[in-house]
């Protein structure tokens, strides 16, 4: 129930409808107020309201999607963004390694802002392969990192051996 000891916002003097700005209050909480208007005869008060701050932002949440269309050079990775951390989301890609652990300091694929699905296609890579990655999303208050997933490039095909001469297979190259 707010009272006379606690934060008093002023806001100015004179009839008609005021307003007041509450600034630092802490996120997640509860907070109650009423209006007080003071004159030569004494104080009235309003009725008792409440309101509630919102969460603080936080970094996304990103999760890592299995890669597709895996080629000998070149494979879709797939992510989502499923929660903006009430932030919006800048940037977001993926990094790529074949250390197990990818990170910044990898290969990054960007893959635009905003919520949601994405993907962005790896290319240049080497045939026969095992390579890792993981979807990032970042915001005003970071970056944040989905699971690793794991794929393996397409090997480069042998060649066909070359025709039996006398009943003999003969290798080539």
């Amino acid at each position: 129930n707010p009272g006379s000891a606690d934060i008093v916002l002023t806001a100015g003097s004179g009839n008609g409808d005021f307003n007041a700005l509450a600034s630092a209050l802490q996120p997640e909480t509860a907070y109650f107020f009423r209006a007080f208007a003071t004159n030569a005869i004494g104080t009235g008060l309003g009725a008792v309201q409440s309101f509630a701050t919102s969460p603080a932002p936080t970094a996304p949440a990103v999760l890592t999607l299995s890669a597709t269309s895996i080629e000998q050079g070149a494979a879709q990775l797939q992510g989502e963004v499923v929660n903006d951390g009430g932030s919006p989301v800048t940037a977001r890609g993926f990094y790529l390694s074949t250390d197990g652990s990818p990170d910044a300091n990898d290969p990054t694929f960007s893959a635009g802002s905003g919520t949601g699905p994405f993907s962005a296609t790896a290319g240049n890579l080497t045939a026969g392969t095992t390579y890792q990655f993981r979807a990032f999303a970042t915001n005003a208050q970071g970056t944040s990192t989905g699971n690793i997933q794991s794929f393996t490039t397409l090997p480069i095909p042998s060649p066909d051996p070359i025709a039996p001469i006398n009943g003999t297979t003969v290798g080539c190259c």
